[in-house]
């Protein structure tokens, strides 16, 4: 009988583990995933600007210079005459490399001043000096102070921007992880604190249920046939999210 009571609390002891280390990998997976591939996640870049003209700008974006520009992997939005806080949409960052981006300012001629420029991944922003935009097409020579001066000389203008992301994707992913990890820690924290609240330093439900022996065993296999597709669940969501990266 000894021996019987000693297995019990132990598989109460492994059973008690084990859902907490579910709702763990249950709620750093969610969030992560919140954070990482919602729109929070997506790397852009933002201009601030000064247009002369009224128009549609564009963006076309390469991982190589061996690569060729396309109209597949481009970003267009649209520019007001005056002050504007453009941001341009990017993939996913996977590699953290160079990215090689041609920015055609406007669909007609015009006269730009840039203030600023940033790229921002996840939760984290960097901030790019304005002389790194060189000019390409139909474009005059770029007068670099505190902006950047230049215009367009066709509906085709052309800058060209390079810039290595890689520092910038590693301390996203980081920081990610690390508010994936503390949020899901609180989330378990508060699911333990609920489950050891009781009476007699028993789980209230199983003080109640004693009294009745078929209703405690039903409500036993509910409890391990939930707690058993919550890990059917987050298995199939951890391999899933392995596929995408």
């Amino acid at each position: 009988m000894r021996i019987y009571a000693a297995s019990m609390r132990q598989g109460r002891f492994f059973f008690r583990v084990t859902s907490l280390i579910v709702v763990f990998m249950l709620g750093f997976g969610s969030v992560f995933f919140l954070l990482y591939y919602g729109p929070i996640g997506r790397t852009s870049l933002v201009v601030s600007l000064e247009s002369s003209s009224t128009g549609f700008g564009e963006v076309f974006y390469r991982d190589s210079e061996d690569e060729q520009f396309s109209a597949i992997r481009s970003v267009g939005v649209p520019i007001s005459q005056g002050a504007n806080s453009i941001s341009f949409t990017l993939p996913r960052l996977s590699k953290g490399s160079d990215l090689n981006v041609r920015w055609d300012p406007l669909d007609r001629p015009g006269e730009f001043r840039v203030r600023d420029i940033h790229f921002r991944n996840g939760l984290l922003s960097r901030e790019v000096p304005v002389s790194d935009l060189k000019p390409s097409v139909d474009v005059s020579e770029v007068q670099y102070d505190e902006v950047a001066i230049f215009s367009t000389q066709s509906n085709d203008g052309q800058l060209l921007l390079t810039h290595r992301l890689g520092s910038l994707w590693a301390n996203s992913i980081a920081l990610t992880f690390a508010i994936a990890a503390v949020v899901s820690l609180l989330i378990t924290t508060l699911f333990a604190v609920i489950r050891v609240r009781s009476r007699d330093g028993l789980p209230i439900a199983r003080q109640e249920l004693a009294a009745s022996p078929s209703n405690y065993i039903a409500y036993r296999v509910m409890r391990n046939t939930v707690s058993l597709t919550v890990l059917i669940v987050s298995l199939i969501f951890f391999v899933s999210w392995l596929s995408v990266v």
